[in-house]
């Protein structure tokens, strides 16, 4: 079963151990969740504020992301999105061209194409959860 959780600085170095001095972990821990099945950290994400009404997706799969989560974990995150989405009437997400698919599963749709957006100069792709 998978169980959601605050996040903590430590879930979040534990799945982007990369994360660059300009990333504000604390800023995001407040924002965030983790997801655990039992001692196993499975993904870390949260929402957040950009302005009024609008929020900036984020996720990262953890140490602990196995084939066997992946159905769950989408049912959990598009609940967890879904209460989200009662605070903000948009919801995006930047992603790498290749995760498209999966945050569509999340019940994003695409709406543009962002060259040159990466730190690496890679293009990325915006989507969006719209509220009604």
């Amino acid at each position: 079963m998978i169980e959601v959780r605050r996040l903590t600085e430590a879930d979040y170095r534990a799945c982007v151990p990369h994360a660059g001095p300009w990333v504000d972990v604390a800023r995001l821990a407040e924002h965030g969740w983790s997801t655990w099945d039992g001692q196993s950290l499975v993904a870390i994400g949260g929402v957040l504020p950009y302005w009024p009404g609008v929020g900036e997706a984020w996720f990262s799969l953890g140490p602990g992301c196995e084939p066997r989560h992946y159905l769950r974990g989408i049912r959990v995150l598009r609940h967890i999105l879904d209460t989200y989405q009662q605070e903000y009437r948009r919801i995006q997400a930047d992603v790498l061209p290749h995760l498209g698919r999966w945050v569509k599963l999340l019940g994003f749709e695409f709406e543009s194409s962002m060259p040159f957006y990466g730190p690496d100069g890679s293009t990325y792709r915006r989507y969006v959860r719209l509220r009604p």
